[in-house]
């Protein structure tokens, strides 16, 4: 599983299973087609594709880097794409994410559009006890693109090309921080397959007090996958002024009640993720064990209703001061 790399993708890195499994998905169409490309219904290869098939490379440093088959999990969740890959030679382990995924060519970056970031962490090294990921962080000094070129939302297919610099920050045998860089260059990824959707409906509501002050949600997404025999719901509030964005997930099959959020972020918990700008994800706060999700009501046509108010807690210093959610709504139809 991806291990300390960019905790504002909690929530989306749910999707994945711990010992990446093939996951399944609901999936929003388009006019592409899944019999190589014919329209009119005759004819053409009409087998599913095998969602263990995909191949991701790069080379990290001018080192070859090389994941296939359940090696390389994608998804999209809470209108985030991420694709993550573990190269079993060497066990590092790489990560893109793309918020509001397109075709096309897109430059790494937090805050001056649709955010891209990735990521890459070296296997433990007794030479290296730091033990911490390389993160873009869409600078100058840390320049990054992706270009996919391929989003077939009918097959649950991607595919594209990436490079990235990366850094972080160590202690040195002096004890003063300094900054490491890594190289990830000639990136690409083959028809990987992916589950979820870009959700959301006009209709949602999603809403809540932080500390006091309503999030003032401006765009609410929502979606579903299937992950290690759970199928989750994702809910975001994303704050487009502010950069804030409120994240809540709990499992499709919950009936009206009340449960408790918990801490751990796996498949089907009933977790919270807050990031209080988008801008800086090395500032992210999740739910403690407690607090309350309440379903009120799932109607007929398969809305879900109900409330919630909860602490959260620093992902990265559990000691800093806690957030308190408060007055929590959510009205929501999961595509």
């Amino acid at each position: 599983m991806i291990k300390k790399i960019l905790p504002i993708l909690a929530i989306c890195l749910c999707i994945f299973s711990c010992d990446n499994e093939p996951l399944e998905g609901e999936f929003v169409t388009d006019d592409t087609t899944m019999d190589g490309g014919d329209t009119d219904g005759g004819g053409g290869d009409t087998t599913d594709p095998d969602p263990t098939a995909g191949t991701f490379s790069a080379k990290v440093d001018g080192v070859d880097f090389f994941a296939s088959g359940t090696n390389v999990s994608a998804g999209i969740s809470i209108g985030t794409y991420a694709i993550a890959a573990r190269d079993n030679t060497t066990g590092d382990e790489i990560l893109i994410t793309v918020e509001s995924p397109t075709l096309g060519e897109i430059p790494f970056n937090f805050g001056t559009g649709p955010t891209v970031g990735g990521a890459y962490d070296p296997a433990f090294d007794d030479d290296d006890p730091d033990e911490s990921a390389y993160l873009s962080v869409g600078e100058a000094d840390s320049p990054g693109v992706i270009n996919i070129t391929e989003l077939d939302l009918t097959a649950g297919q991607t595919s594209g090309t990436f490079s990235f610099t990366a850094k972080r920050e160590v202690f040195n045998d002096a004890g003063e921080i300094v900054e490491e860089f890594v190289e990830i260059t000639e990136g690409m990824f083959t028809d990987v397959f992916y589950t979820g959707d870009l959700g959301g409906t006009d209709d949602n509501i999603f809403k809540a007090d932080i500390d006091g002050t309503e999030l003032g949600a401006t765009t609410i997404l929502v979606s579903t996958v299937e992950a290690a025999g759970e199928t989750v719901m994702t809910i975001s509030g994303i704050n487009d002024t502010t950069n804030q964005v409120l994240g809540l997930q709990f499992n499709l099959d919950l009936t009206p009640g009340t449960y408790e959020f918990v801490s751990l972020p796996a498949p089907g918990a009933t977790i919270m993720t807050y990031n209080p700008d988008a801008a800086d994800p090395s500032v992210v706060f999740g739910s403690q064990s407690g607090g309350n999700l309440t379903i009120t009501e799932i109607t007929a046509d398969g809305r879900y209703i109900g409330t919630f108010e909860l602490i959260l807690q620093n992902f990265v210093d559990p000691a800093a001061p806690t957030i308190e959610v408060t007055n929590g709504e959510f009205d929501v139809k999961p595509l």
